[in-house]
């Protein structure tokens, strides 16, 4: 009898058996959120022979921003799950940084993603009156009637321009971005095309609002109605 032999052959390693395991991805995330914002993140759960429903949980939020799960469960057998992480600021909330973990458990399985968050404060103001512009009345005397206004006056008819500029910038703490922007509605006062005083912002994040006159309206000031100046 004959034996074929192959001193150089050695046998094929055997792969070590696959482990049960957890996983989330993205393993880390970043977000912005300002005052009142809600920012979603999504994530996939990835499971490898883990047939038990798995448990959902998300760290305690920094002060200011709630935070919700999508689910806090997922039940197999799908290897890969969808959820998400619903992130809500406060309006009146404070800048903040922090970071939260997302955690995925079943049984003696577990993973963790972590959540980095940058929190800014973004606020309104609306003045309670506007100066729309200053306008003396020129000295005189009042030699008629005092109802008649007519001995002494100014006028700022069509074509002249007055008004005032309102700036912000130097009024509130180093570090804090102030920028000016112009609505239909600034509090007390509409401002509109149509209006006898337009507001506008010059350049591209200005702490100042222009107010001036409207080119076709005008304005008149009287001197005084009793003698002086």
């Amino acid at each position: 009898m004959t034996t074929d032999v192959h001193p150089d052959l050695s046998p094929e390693p055997i792969p070590p058996p696959i482990q049960p395991k957890l996983a989330i991805s993205p393993l880390t995330t970043n977000v912005s959120i300002s005052s009142g914002q809600t920012v979603i993140v999504y994530f996939d759960l990835e499971r490898t022979l883990v047939e038990t429903a798995v448990s959902l949980q998300v760290g305690t939020p920094p002060a200011g921003i709630t935070a919700a799960l999508s689910t806090t469960s997922l039940a197999p057998p799908d290897a890969v799950q969808a959820f998400s992480l619903s992130l809500t600021a406060a309006s009146d909330i404070a800048p903040v940084a922090a970071t939260i973990e997302v955690t995925a458990t079943a049984g003696e399985y577990s993973a963790a993603a972590s959540v980095g968050i940058n929190a800014s404060a973004v606020a309104q103001l609306y003045p309670n009156f506007q100066v729309l512009s200053v306008v003396y009345g020129p000295p005189g005397s009042a030699l008629g009637a005092p109802a008649s206004k007519n001995d002494s006056w100014a006028i700022y008819s069509t074509s002249s321009s007055t008004g005032t500029t309102m700036s912000t910038s130097a009024s509130f703490k180093a570090g804090v971005d102030v920028t000016a922007s112009v609505g239909v509605n600034l509090g007390v006062l509409n401002l509109s095309d149509s209006s006898d005083f337009n507001a506008s912002v010059s350049g591209t994040g200005t702490s100042s609002v222009a107010v001036t006159k409207n080119s076709t309206y005008t304005l008149s000031a009287y001197g005084a109605e009793q003698d002086g100046i």
